[in-house]
């Protein structure tokens, strides 16, 4: 049964709504995969926010850009799904991944992150990245070590002041 015009409006507007709050989107290629394979990856990508669908490509095209996105022609062709990433998007690459390698059916075509598209390599890159959680650990860690060295830094001259006063005043004692 064909879609009708006001039905694929109602979809383009979804998936622009779900592009523009994306922190990244991997298309992937998953023509000869099982329903069951599916239903597992949306299950196993719904914790880290994200969700994976069938998308029709030219309405992809049309919410990519009406999302002020890039569009990747190339990547847009024959069986396509995307997934949108949450704020995990390590994880969910991870989870593609491992469908990926366990199953030899799907395919990682690409992914675009932010105003970049990524090539297959790029997106499995993504994988390797380390969970939010340590990368804000990382980040927290950058900034705090110039502010804790300047604190060492600006403190020193007290610390030999209160240093040089103890010392005369146990030798005064004495």
């Amino acid at each position: 049964m064909p879609l009708t015009r006001e039905r694929k409006e109602q979809m383009v507007a979804e998936y622009v709504r779900l592009f523009s709050n994306s922190q990244a989107l991997v298309v992937v290629d998953y023509r000869g995969l099982p329903m069951s394979v599916i239903n597992k990856l949306r299950a196993d990508i719904r914790p880290a926010g994200s969700k994976f669908m069938v998308v029709k490509n030219t309405l992809a095209r049309l919410a990519l850009q009406q999302a002020g996105l890039v569009v990747p022609q190339d990547l847009l062709k024959g069986t396509t799904a995307i997934t949108v990433c949450g704020p995990d998007v390590a994880a969910t690459v991870k989870a593609l991944k491992a469908v990926a390698q366990e199953t030899k059916v799907l395919q990682i075509k690409g992914a675009i992150l932010g105003r970049s598209v990524l090539d297959a390599a790029g997106a499995e890159a993504l994988a390797d990245l380390p969970p939010r959680e340590v990368l804000l650990a990382q980040v927290v860690g950058a900034i705090q070590a110039p502010l804790s060295g300047l604190v060492t830094v600006l403190s020193a001259p007290m610390r030999g002041l209160v240093t040089v006063l103890k010392a005369y005043a146990d030798k005064k004692a004495a």
